[in-house]
């Protein structure tokens, strides 16, 4: 039996500024303001351009369960890495840069590559670790960013951030840039107190679909102290409200 696909999604990073929006709120918090609380309750303000995590993860799809080790990597030049271990064998996903063109891939535990469609390669924060989207000093030109203000999540309170990679040009069309646009859109809650993720949603598509909307939602909890990092060492990732995976994080190595 093989492990279920996990959709990874990856943070696009490389030098270069971020671009900021700023939506009306009843809060004073600007963009700028949220990020860089963010930054400094994840690193201390301290740029990070890679970071590894491993643990203990458990899937659950219908009827079939699974559980092993996993870990999973993402860095500064876009790339990334997932890697899961069960009985059944070891399953992969990663995110490639060929002269700044993406392409995502993985492999099931019989060892055959599946490619990912492009629809799916899009999103720019990585669901396992999405403090990295805060660090706007080394994010990309065209990931944008937009405040959309405190909110609250069943009775916690939260600093929305909203996320898009923007593509395109005046002769790019305007069905390519709506496509990109909503595929890549990623919301993040911080904790208002703490400024830590809580949650990130963001949707994902079937391969020969894109029109048609999968949503994800990530929940972040139990953080601990690894390697001078503020990290969740619990995480569930919930398919369409259904909880599909779980991952215990025991470690993480940055730099």
């Amino acid at each position: 039996m093989n492990l279920p696909r996990v959709c990874m999604t990856v943070l696009l990073l490389t030098s270069g500024s971020l671009l900021f929006s700023q939506s009306t709120s009843s809060s004073s918090l600007t963009t700028g303001a949220v990020l860089s609380n963010a930054w400094n309750a994840f690193s201390g303000g301290k740029p990070v351009h890679s970071i590894q995590i491993s643990g203990n993860a458990s899937s659950q799809l219908g009827p079939d369960s699974q559980s092993g080790s996993i870990s999973a990597t993402a860095a500064t030049d876009s790339t990334i890495s997932l890697q899961r271990t069960t009985g059944t064998g070891v399953a992969t996903e990663i995110k490639a840069s060929t002269n700044g063109v993406f392409q995502c891939a993985w492999t099931s535990a019989d060892g055959i590559q599946h490619a990912i469609p492009q629809h799916n390669c899009w999103q720019p924060v990585p669901w396992f670790a999405p403090f990295l989207a805060t660090e706007y000093g080394l994010t990309p030109t065209n990931l944008g960013v937009t405040y959309i203000g405190h909110e609250t999540l069943g009775s916690q309170g939260v600093e929305h951030l909203q996320f898009q990679t923007v593509v395109g040009n005046a002769q790019t069309p305007a069905n390519f840039t709506t496509l990109v646009q909503a595929a890549s859109t990623a919301d993040l809650y911080l904790d208002s107190s703490t400024f830590l993720p809580v949650v990130l949603r963001y949707p994902t598509h079937p391969d020969q679909d894109a029109n048609t909307i999968i949503s994800i939602e990530v929940r972040y909890s139990a953080y601990s102290q690894l390697s001078g990092l503020t990290i969740p060492t619990h995480i569930e990732r919930a398919v369409n409200g259904n909880v599909q995976d779980v991952v215990d994080i025991n470690s993480a190595l940055s730099n």
